[in-house]
């Protein structure tokens, strides 16, 4: 599985069970033949059509079925999948703007409450890949809800002369650098907790945020 993802690492002792033993690291995560073949085939699948950017994250979306059996489960997949193809027609025509990157939480929000969703922020590095953030079972009602908030905001801000558009990119404008003259982005960790709370609905502190 080391070959499929490279979150999956025995490059320390302590990843090794069996005393350390590189020899043994093969019972730290036990799969057979056909089992690796249908992981790398999955990995292929999320990586060409679950795989979303989100303000200079990214991000693998897996849905979960509360109930129902496998075919439902193809058939929510199949409209997962169908959903990327709208994302991409509707960039092309130029519809009304919501932020590319909160588009497919736009589509996802009005599935039914028994699909949950999980997202995971990963950040590549050359060959080797790491979990920022796993954020578990968010209801579709949940992402309905930010987008009702998301709607709130817009109006309060809102002239005669001009509309508002608020986007999580207004977030991430205060939480990506400490200082402009960087070169990359060091506030990821704090953009993340964010994301987490949000999508949680857990409360951030006031101090946090100043």
């Amino acid at each position: 599985i080391q070959n499929v993802y490279a979150f999956y690492t025995i490059d320390k002792p302590g990843f090794i069970i069996g005393g350390f033993d590189d020899s043994r690291s093969k019972f730290n995560y036990p799969v057979c033949s056909d089992c690796y073949n249908l992981i790398n085939k999955g990995k292929k699948i999320v990586s060409e059509k679950l795989s979303f950017k989100f303000y200079g994250l990214n991000y693998l979306l897996f849905p979960k079925l509360l109930i129902g059996n496998t075919s439902d489960y193809k058939d929510i997949l199949d409209i997962y999948f169908d959903q990327t193809k709208q994302i991409e027609l509707k960039e092309k025509k130029g519809k009304e703007y919501i932020g590319n990157e909160d588009e497919i939480l736009y589509i996802l929000k009005d599935n039914p409450n028994y699909i949950t969703n999980t997202f995971m922020f990963i950040e590549r590095q050359q060959a080797a890949e790491r979990i920022l953030l796993q954020i578990d079972d968010v209801l579709p009602s949940r992402l309905r809800k930010i987008f009702e908030v998301k709607k709130i905001v817009e109006n309060a801000f809102s002239t005669d002369e001009y509309k508002t558009i608020f986007t999580f990119i207004k977030i991430r404008q205060f939480f990506s650098k400490s200082d402009d003259g960087k070169k990359g982005n060091d506030l990821d960790e704090y953009f993340l907790t964010i994301i987490d709370s949000v999508f949680k609905e857990k409360n951030l502190e006031l101090d946090f945020l100043l």
